[in-house]
């Protein structure tokens, strides 16, 4: 057993840190969430597991693994492993209505939202919002299953056209519509409650974290994005 396992996803985005950890000549094992696991094999792969699983892998597969990755994860720690980005983790990166309840029980601000499981829902929680408002995936990734309705009439067109963003678990958020400031997003990473950097992602106001990379299933078209720091934190971020 190695002290360090890395349980990925994408095919491309962690050769870096996989060129990072051999140059520093650090014992790991980098492991994708393919096959089987046996729930009565108490054996882990490494005293310590990160899990760098994305939402976004959906997208790039039909057969994604992030249910799967979250059993997995849960069998490791119960069998003794230290988890970074572990089940708990997981259950919140995979849900926005659990980061938004979140973020309002730190006392911050977020915008009016219900949550709903039923497309027969969505009318009448749109009913106690304003319009324009959005529609969103649960589980989305890199911007995807977000659509925009600036009237009841519109909103009612695509749930009886049957055209509504739909989320792999089921659930939706109504939203408020909160237009982006100078058409552009800022992303702000921290690590452990301390700030690391922040980005301002460009795109008219389409949240999307997706350049150059295959963020979608084979095929469909990749959305462009430039990703420059936010004024005032370049040197931050650098």
């Amino acid at each position: 057993m190695t002290d360090l396992a890395l349980l990925y996803e994408h095919p491309a985005w962690f050769t870096p840190l996989f060129d990072a950890l051999d140059r520093r000549g650090i014992d790991y094992v980098a492991l994708k969430p393919d096959g089987h696991f046996d729930p009565g094999d108490r054996r882990v792969p490494g005293h310590v597991v990160f899990n760098r699983i994305a939402m976004s892998s959906f997208l790039r597969s039909d057969e994604h693994p992030i249910f799967y990755a979250a059993a997995l994860l849960d069998h490791w720690h119960r069998a003794g492993a230290r988890i970074v980005n572990g089940p708990d983790v997981l259950a919140i990166d995979s849900s926005k209505a659990r980061q938004l309840s979140l973020i309002a029980g730190l006392g911050l601000a977020i915008p009016e939202t219900r949550i709903v499981h039923r497309v027969s829902d969505v009318e009448a929680a749109a009913a106690s919002l304003a319009f324009p408002l959005v529609v969103k995936a649960n589980i989305g990734g890199s911007g995807a299953g977000i659509a925009r309705y600036d009237t009841l009439d519109q909103l009612r067109a695509a749930i009886v056209d049957g055209l509504l963003p739909t989320s792999i678990d089921g659930v939706l958020l109504v939203q408020d519509f909160v237009p982006a400031r100078d058409g552009t997003v800022t992303r702000i990473e921290t690590l452990d409650r301390r700030y690391l950097y922040a980005l301002d992602i460009a795109g008219g106001g389409v949240f999307d974290l997706c350049p150059a990379d295959a963020c979608q299933i084979p095929g469909a078209p990749i959305p462009m994005v430039s990703a420059d720091p936010a004024p005032g934190l370049r040197d931050a971020a650098e």
